[in-house]
């Protein structure tokens, strides 16, 4: 395989976006811009490695595994073998230099549909509207492929492959699998997709969150480490046997949950949900969650026990808290700093009722009889939790219905 493939992020007309537009969501462009180029940054690292590791250079695949792992602590680090399986896995779906163009170009455009320029272009020319930055960008280089000059240089094979694989993201969110943050009937679109299309996803997902902490550090991932691509491929294996049909989206929910629970060594469900959510990579920090779990209120234990055993599939709906786990780990960050010695514990007080709450006023609103999953926008919850004091379950909440979907805000909040 040849190294001319490789695709330097900056040089990508797109990339000159994040200059002249303000974005949609938390993150400035110039953070976006960031972590783009991260993303590549990491994509090259294993481009090199699969070249190295079919050349048999050692000294080049070490340089590779470095330049991926970047900054990461070194107990927690991606190991070597961790660094081939990636290898081995991009390898045996990106095979020819037009699929790792077509690759790197998917991370480039990647976070368009949330800068305010491409978003107003898409509006103005098609009349089309979403909240959702994947559906925004679908849909517009489905009309318009000229809008992104990248995209439309692929050939028709790869504007496809794209094309579905973008679709895919509008319909599942494998971010949100990998911690546990949606639900059971969120892997119903999975079935019977487009494996190759599915694989791109996938990949392009690996890469994205790999660079996630982009606009913190540019060189190698901060946030891929041994224990996140264990999770990942975890999660990797449930949804491959999810498209096969050999097992259905609830038998993949769990079975990841039970995988994840194997290795913090607790076999509660709840328990297992907020280990992934809280991102905790030890399980002597697994411990400290399962005993603060369970000297909560027993109110609170039943909601949670009730809203996270629920599964959105067929009879029954399930609630899922968009910017959950950033609300536990803004907490756990700030407890972490204040008191370190209980700073699991402190959140799961603090937060947990919160939740509980949340969900029974949700519940509260939309009565019985509803299905499917019910998404509930709680950023500026997460937001708010950098400083969890400023948090009390007694406080008033906005709840604002958008669609079938809600958003919920603490009242007086700007």
């Amino acid at each position: 395989m040849s190294n001319s493939v490789i695709i330097n992020a900056m040089e990508a007309p797109e990339m000159k976006l994040f200059d002249t537009s303000e974005t949609f969501g938390p993150r400035s462009a110039k953070e976006e811009k960031a972590r783009t180029c991260c993303s590549i940054g990491c994509l090259n690292s294993v481009l090199y490695a699969c070249d190295a590791l079919l050349r048999r250079d050692d000294a080049d695949l070490h340089l590779c595994y470095q330049l991926f792992y970047g900054k990461q602590n070194e107990g927690t680090r991606l190991t070597l073998e961790s660094f081939k399986e990636i290898c081995k896995y991009v390898n045996s779906v990106l095979k020819t230099e037009e699929d790792w163009k077509a690759m790197a170009i998917f991370l480039v455009i990647n976070d368009l549909g949330k800068l305010v320029n491409f978003v107003k272009k898409v509006e103005t020319s098609i009349g089309y509207e979403s909240a959702d930055h994947d559906k925004v960008l679908h849909t517009g280089l489905k009309a318009h492929p000229e809008f992104s000059p990248s995209f439309a240089s692929l050939s028709e094979r790869h504007k496809k492959i794209l094309l579905e694989a973008l679709r895919i993201s509008c319909d599942f969110n494998m971010g949100q699998y990998v911690q546990s943050e949606n639900v059971p009937a969120s892997l119903k679109p999975l079935v019977n997709v487009d494996k190759e299309a599915l694989d791109y996803y996938m990949i392009h997902v690996l890469f994205d969150i790999a660079g996630a902490a982009g606009h913190k550090c540019s060189v190698g991932s901060l946030v891929v480490d041994e224990f996140y691509w264990k999770k990942f491929s975890w999660a990797l294996e449930t949804v491959g046997k999810l498209n096969r049909g050999s097992i259905g989206p609830i038998e993949a929910y769990n079975t990841y949950l039970q995988k994840t629970g194997q290795y913090f060594q607790v076999s509660n469900y709840e328990v297992e949900k907020l280990c992934n959510l809280m991102r905790l990579t030890t399980p002597k920090e697994a411990e400290e969650l399962r005993r603060a779990y369970f000297t909560l209120g027993e109110n609170d234990k039943l909601i949670l026990k009730t809203e996270f055993g629920a599964t959105g599939d067929r009879n029954d709906s399930a609630i899922l808290l968009y910017y959950a786990p950033l609300t536990l780990q803004n907490a756990l960050g700030y407890y972490r700093k204040q008191n370190p010695e209980n700073a699991i514990t402190l959140t799961v007080h603090k937060i947990a009722p919160i939740f509980s709450k949340i969900y029974k006023t949700i519940r509260d609103k939309i009565g019985s009889g509803r299905e499917g999953v019910i998404t509930v926008l709680i950023e500026d919850i997460s937001t708010a939790a950098k400083t969890p004091e400023v948090l009390s379950v007694d406080m008033p909440l906005n709840i604002v219905r958008k669609g079938d979907d809600f958003i919920v805000t603490r009242k007086n909040s700007n």
